[in-house]
């Protein structure tokens, strides 16, 4: 009859000498890793690291909260330039009444033009670059948390590109209305000429002065108006651009007692190489500029990302930060570029940055700059007060490091401590072997 055998139950004693010989025989390292206190130490520290990382990431996410202002209740006007002005010089003040605690912006065909603050006297001006032809010009004033006010009107200022020379001051001034250039061209009268030009025609001459001057373009109605100066100087550049082939142009002058003068009819014929040429060369260079309004404090650097765009390369760039300094720096390409500049004085600051291409074009931007001016927009990111936190915050770009060595102890650990449970388990299996008698009685 086959019996089976049980195992016996190995005896506490056995489980505990066991135990005692592997403490032991236990190397100095395996002691300090495997005690008790480097294990609750260990687990500290674990605990520790794991709220660094959660206050660094906490510390990553930034809360932005703006406070707005009132905002305005009026707009801004525009006192000047006045509505359908031709003018002769491309660079005009804009000026007229704003709100307090305010700035204005302006812009020029829906392109930035630059910024003013509004006085104490509630008046602003600001100085701005117009293209030849029409111009709209639109300005909007701004608290100071950005908050836009009403809308304000837009106006047009025709910009007349001078072609011809004005009489200097002892010339005396003209009688009669005579045409001198056309689109560039000093003009000469001839019944069966025809001049070519471009889509945009600009023609000048002089007649009696302040006399209101009307000049017809035929085939596609078209008219254009100016008004002589003080000297008898007229320009009008078409603000509609024409089409190709050839067109009749009638001039006409109303003085100011009421004579009316009129020129001989001009045939002009539209050709397409004079548009693209003119429009290429005729623009002038503009900066645009990614404006918004901020606060600085002293010391603290004030930065402008710029872009240049029309006119020829290369461009002479000049700034004056309205603090007795100024830079200038030359740019290969209209490629976005950085200023940078910092002021030590509280107060508001006028920069003025003047662009100048290759053939001579010219525009100038004002901007604002205020320094020590509290604004309602603030920006809060989550940090502790105390020197822990502040211990943990100056940490985090080092916790990749951290969690290695962390991680790398703890798998020290385990390969220990499961190391030591083999040879427990194997010293114990020979206790038992040596425990038993057949085992002894083999033994001997």
């Amino acid at each position: 009859m086959k019996t089976t055998k049980t195992k016996r139950p190995v005896s506490r004693s056995v489980h505990l000498k066991a135990k005692q010989t592997i403490k032991k025989a236990r190397p100095l390292h395996k002691r300090f890793l495997l005690h008790p206190f480097t294990v609750m130490v260990l687990l500290c520290v674990g605990v520790l690291i794991v709220g660094m990382t959660v206050r660094t990431m906490a510390d990553s996410i930034i809360v932005s909260a703006k406070v707005s202002a009132a905002p305005p209740t009026e707009p801004a006007t525009i006192e000047s330039p006045t509505d359908n002005l031709h003018v002769q010089t491309a660079i005009q003040a804009v000026s007229g009444s704003c709100p307090l605690q305010t700035y204005v912006t302006a812009t020029v065909n829906h392109v930035f033009a630059g910024s003013a603050p509004c006085t104490s006297s509630q008046k602003y001006s600001l100085p701005v670059t117009l293209s030849e032809g029409a111009n709209v010009i639109v300005v909007q004033d701004y608290n100071l948390t950005d908050d836009a006010g009403p809308p304000t009107p837009p106006i047009t200022v025709y910009y007349d590109h001078v072609t011809s020379t004005p009489p200097s001051d002892n010339t005396p001034p003209p009688t009669t209305l005579v045409v001198t250039g056309l689109d560039g061209n000093s003009y000469s009268s001839g019944s069966d000429t025809v001049w070519l030009t471009s889509d945009r025609p600009t023609i000048s001459g002089f007649a009696p002065p302040f006399s209101r001057i009307t000049v017809t373009f035929h085939s596609v109605l078209a008219v254009c108006q100016t008004v002589a100066n003080s000297r008898g100087f007229w320009s009008c550049t078409l603000d509609q651009p024409l089409p190709l082939g050839v067109h009749h142009v009638d001039i006409t002058a109303v003085t100011p007692d009421g004579k009316v003068l009129v020129f001989p009819t001009i045939t002009i014929d539209v050709v397409a190489y004079l548009s693209n040429l003119l429009s290429s060369t005729a623009s002038v260079p503009r900066l645009s500029v990614d404006h918004a309004y901020e606060a600085r404090t002293p010391g603290q650097d004030t930065t402008w990302v710029m872009s240049i765009a029309g006119g020829t390369a290369p461009y002479t760039v000049n700034v004056d930060w309205d603090d007795g300094n100024g830079n200038g720096q030359e740019y290969s390409s209209g490629a976005p570029f950085t200023l940078v500049h910092s002021y030590h004085t509280s107060r508001t600051y006028l920069i003025s940055v003047t662009v100048t291409d290759a053939k001579g074009g010219l525009s100038v931007t004002q901007l604002v700059a205020t320094i020590g001016q509290t604004v309602a927009t603030t920006t809060n990111v989550v940090k502790g007060g105390n020197l822990l936190s502040q211990l943990m915050g100056g940490a985090k770009n080092t916790l990749w490091l951290i969690w290695s060595g962390y991680i790398v102890v703890l798998l020290m650990m385990v390969g220990y401590y499961l190391g030591e449970r083999e040879e427990y388990r194997l010293l114990t299996t020979r206790k038992v072997a040596h425990a038993r008698p057949g085992a002894r009685a083999r033994h001997r």
